[in-house]
């Protein structure tokens, strides 16, 4: 019978206790449990052991609080990428999303759980398998095996390496300050809620109180805070204005080291204005590093004194949950307030059929573009989209956010006109006019299908008028060209319409 020991290269074993070395053929078997041998073309089983053995090399010194990681081929032309860190949240999610946006495909993950001992200079003692174990000195480890397709472009491959360590060290400190994070909208809330009593001049006690209960809201599970920063207004500038400046030791998460800028997640800086409002929602134009590869959204509350006079801002960096994307509108904090609001301007009662039908197409928008579009402009959009009704047209609606990061687009067309044909078509024009990154989601309803497409553009540029007139027609084109097709008879249609300046 082969003895334990001698499965295993013997780098892999050196300096391990023997103990644990005459056990290894347990932990091997835990460490593959969850794999599918017949569908995993890129790790054949009987390779199993020089895989294993090179993940516990990685795995025999780990100093306390930090993170082993690297990229290897430990197979001939088998890239993979092996990690060992403490177990917590988002750690898959998170190294997940880095690869794909490093395009980087995945064809086989490895997860196990271990419970350790490591000696005070982070060399292991022992590995458990047998359940969950109590005692001084344990560990709860988690071991990552990321196989990569085997035509990784080496590039890609030479960079993933430092960008899985900076993942890894984020996601630490996220999970870190993320009790403290959310201590922090509580306290925030509650001195909004004393503020609101004395309605400051220059703000309304409603809208105080509706930004308290956002932060609630978000404290409850809606929002996955991955950073904050306090900012202070002092010292006024070459315009007369007070200047932003980061409050010492008030950083959390992704922006809790003092050398961390906002240019990290491309946020625009803060700025004095004596109309500032209460409350400002935008999102980051470079993919958060934590949970999904989306771009974060930032929630910014002025900082108000006991007066009411201005004195800096408080910043909340993360990304909505899956809870939070299909959560009712009316149970939305300041959105549900902006829905009512834009239902009785249009002279509706929210339970009437006309107020139902405008409901019913405010549900439909993405929770991120709500949360994005004042009330002037979510009333110019759904009005519209009220507008189209049965006229069957494919509508565009463009949208550049208050700093200029952002264009937003909307795309309206009928249900029976969307093919995937179609979606590709339309998405390949907005990447084309609008350059950037592009994602898009669909939403249903009895009529028609929302696309939306959101993509960076450059500071500060602005769409003309001319420009979103040419783009309707081209998208609305686009829509008729791939329907008609040999044997299908002649289809209505889109009749180009003057977009919405939102």
């Amino acid at each position: 019978m082969t003895r334990s020991a001698d499965r295993f290269d013997h780098g892999a074993t050196m300096g391990l206790p023997a103990d644990l070395v005459s056990r290894l053929d347990g932990v091997r078997d835990v460490y593959f449990r969850n794999i599918d041998w017949a569908g995993s073309p890129g790790l054949p089983s009987a390779d199993a052991e020089r895989v294993f053995g090179t993940h516990l090399e990685l795995a025999s010194r780990r100093p306390a609080g930090d993170a082993v990681s690297r990229v290897l081929e430990p197979l001939p032309g088998q890239p993979a990428v092996q990690i060992v860190t403490d177990d917590m949240p988002l750690l898959v999610e998170s190294v997940m999303a880095l690869l794909a946006r490093l395009g980087i495909t995945v064809t086989e993950l490895i997860h196990p759980v271990f419970q350790v001992r490591r000696d005070p200079d982070g060399g292991l003692l022992d590995v458990l398998v047998n359940g969950t174990a109590a005692g001084a000195g344990l560990l709860t480890e988690s071991w990552m095996l990321v196989l990569l397709h085997p035509t990784t472009d080496p590039d890609a491959l030479a960079g993933a390496g430092d960008a899985v360590r900076d993942v890894l060290s984020d996601v630490r400190q996220v999970i870190a300050d993320a009790d403290a994070m959310r201590y922090g909208q509580l306290v925030l809330a509650e001195h909004l809620d004393a503020l609101a009593e004395r309605e400051p001049q220059g703000y309304r006690a409603v809208d105080i109180r509706d930004t308290a209960a956002l932060l609630r809201w978000m404290s409850e599970g809606h929002f996955m805070t991955l950073g904050y920063r306090r900012y202070e207004f002092r010292d006024p500038g070459e315009h007369g204005r007070p200047l932003a400046h980061i409050v010492p030791e008030s950083g959390l998460g992704v922006l809790g080291a003092a050398s961390v800028a906002d240019h990290r997640i491309d946020l625009p800086a803060p700025e004095f204005s004596v109309d500032r409002p209460i409350l400002l929602l935008a999102q980051g134009a470079a993919p958060a590093t934590v949970h999904r590869s989306v771009y974060p959204f930032f929630v910014s509350v002025t900082g108000l004194d006991g007066d009411g006079a201005i004195t800096g801002e408080h910043r909340f960096v993360g990304v909505f949950t899956v809870t939070a994307l299909h959560e009712n509108v009316l149970d939305i904090p300041v959105i549900e307030r902006r829905a009512r609001t834009v239902i009785e301007r249009a002279g509706f009662d929210i339970g009437s059929f006309s107020g139902q039908r405008m409901l019913e197409v405010i549900q439909s928008f993405p929770r991120t573009e709500l949360f994005s579009s004042d009330t002037e402009t979510l009333y110019e959009t759904i009005t519209s989209v009220l507008a189209i009704g049965m006229r069957r047209r494919v509508r565009l609606f463009l949208r550049d956010d208050q700093f200029g990061g952002f264009t937003s687009a909307l795309v309206y067309l009928p249900r029976d006109r969307y093919t995937t044909r179609v979606r590709l078509a339309m998405q390949s024009i907005l990447l084309r006019e609008l350059g950037g990154g592009c994602w898009s989601t669909a939403r249903g309803s009895p009529n028609r299908i929302l696309r939306w497409c959101t993509s960076p553009s450059t500071r500060g540029r602005t769409c003309p008028r001319r420009r979103r007139s040419s783009r309707q027609a081209t998208v609305s084109g686009s829509s008729r060209c791939w329907r008609r097709r040999p044997g299908r008879g002649r289809t209505t249609s889109s009749t180009p319409s003057r977009p919405s300046r939102r």
